[in-house]
């Protein structure tokens, strides 16, 4: 470290703000109002720098809350893909089970018509018995003819019993399947609106990962600033390189924003610089990527339009 940066390092700020210098020859004290106002240029520039501190940190705690909120985001959507992917086998197993239950209960009305017109027939045929016994006990006939009819009868009477036994089972089985059947219907129909409810809520998520990817996006514009050149217009800002230390890797840097002047002495390369112009939501960043002799170069970056 050569012998003037330890004189600046070691420098009387109150000294320095009104011009002072500890190798000159003594002059006369600064009156109190010259005191006064170093004394305020001074707080001024430390509420400046806590001001531009909490600036910073409040604009990282949102940057990571968008990540995090990203994350979730990203996370929900795998999550209710997966659960898309399912409910769409669940509804083909679902579907491919009521065309078998209805292929079975058609086959069931057959077999119910079948023994529906069989029990017509043996109805019939017992009425007609019926009526033969009748006719045969007015006309006296043979009672072993008689008693051969009314065995038969018995016979035709009991098979009429198992074929209606038969009929209620059948008839018992389609009132289960056709419960089954709407109960299937009614699974089917909840599941048709958990698919609703979930496509609204994915519509819901890609419409604000779409919103949040636009908050992120920024434009990019690079610069190059020469010590002591004047002012350089980057869009709406005004650079002023007033010091660059290759050596340290550290730059002085004036940044006007309208008529709001914004003071950075002492920053490191690629150590972002961040302040906020009115009328804007987001921040504008500065950063100095590259320091050399009496040059550095970087970037600003301001929220895309």
């Amino acid at each position: 470290m050569d012998r003037s940066d330890d004189k600046k390092q070691f420098a009387d700020p109150l000294l320095a703000a009104v011009g002072g210098d500890p190798d000159r020859e003594p002059v006369a004290a600064p009156s109190r109002a010259a005191r006064l106002a170093g004394a305020v240029v001074w707080t001024m520039v430390g509420v400046g720098l806590g001001l531009g501190g909490y600036l910073f940190w409040d604009t990282h705690q949102e940057i990571q809350r968008l990540n995090q909120d990203l994350t979730e985001s990203e996370s929900r959507l795998d999550q209710m893909k997966r659960i898309l992917e399912g409910s769409g086998e669940k509804i083909r197993m679902l579907e491919e089970g009521a065309a078998e239950r209805g292929n079975r209960i058609q086959t069931q009305d057959k077999e119910l018509s079948q023994y529906r017109n069989l029990f017509q027939g043996l109805k019939s045929d017992q009425e007609q018995q019926t009526q033969g016994l009748k006719s045969l006990a007015v006309n006296k006939a043979d009672r072993e003819d008689i008693t051969k009819l009314q065995g038969e009868t018995e016979g035709i009477r009991k098979e009429n019993e198992g074929i209606r036994h038969k009929v209620d089972q059948v008839s018992s089985g389609l009132t289960s399947l056709t419960e089954v059947t709407g109960v299937n219907r009614a699974g089917l129909a909840d599941s048709k609106r958990r698919l609703d409810r979930l496509d609204r809520d994915l519509d819901t998520t890609s419409d604000r990962l779409a919103a949040l990817s636009r908050s992120l996006e920024r434009e990019k514009i690079e610069f190059e600033l020469q010590e002591k050149g004047g002012f350089i217009k980057v869009l709406d800002v005004h650079l002023n390189l007033r010091d660059a230390n290759a050596r340290k890797q550290r730059y002085d840097l004036d940044i006007y924003v309208g008529r709001k002047r914004i003071q950075k002495k002492h920053q490191y390369a690629n150590e972002p610089v961040y302040f906020f112009v009115e009328g804007t939501e987001k921040p504008y960043e500065v950063v100095i990527t590259r320091i050399i002799r009496n040059q550095v170069a970087g970037y600003l970056t301001v929220p895309a339009a």
